[in-house]
C-alpha cells in the first residue's frame, strides 16, 4: 500500500519522499454484504365489510362543489379493500 501511495503521489506532484511518514487522513470504503431477507409479519386479516369501517360522514369540497363523503376508520378496513373516491380516512390518533 505504501509503494502504491508513493507511486501515485510522485505521478501527481512530481516528487515523493520514500523515507517520510504517511498518515491516512480519510479512507473511503465500500462493503457488500449478504443478509437474510427480513421476516415481515403479514397484516392480520380483518373481518367485516367496508360498511363496518364507516364512522361518519362530512361535507368536503371536490372539483369546486360540496359533496358528502364517508369517513372510514383505517383500522377497521378489511385488508386489500378497494373503493372509489373521494373518501376520507381517519388516521390513527386523529380526532374528528
Amino acid at each position: 500500500m505504501r509503494r502504491a501511495f508513493l507511486d501515485t503521489y510522485e505521478r501527481h506532484y512530481g516528487h515523493a519522499d520514500s523515507n517520510g511518514e504517511i498518515e491516512v487522513v480519510n479512507l473511503r470504503t465500500s462493503i457488500i454484504g449478504v443478509n437474510k431477507k427480513p421476516m415481515v409479519p403479514r397484516a392480520h386479516e380483518r373481518r367485516g365489510s367496508i360498511e363496518d369501517a364507516i364512522i361518519g360522514s362530512r361535507e368536503s369540497w371536490f372539483d369546486e362543489s360540496l359533496i358528502v363523503v364517508n369517513i372510514y376508520d383505517r383500522e377497521k378496513l378489511p385488508v386489500n379493500q378497494r373503493f372509489s373516491g373521494p373518501q376520507s380516512l381517519k388516521r390513527m390518533g386523529q380526532r374528528l
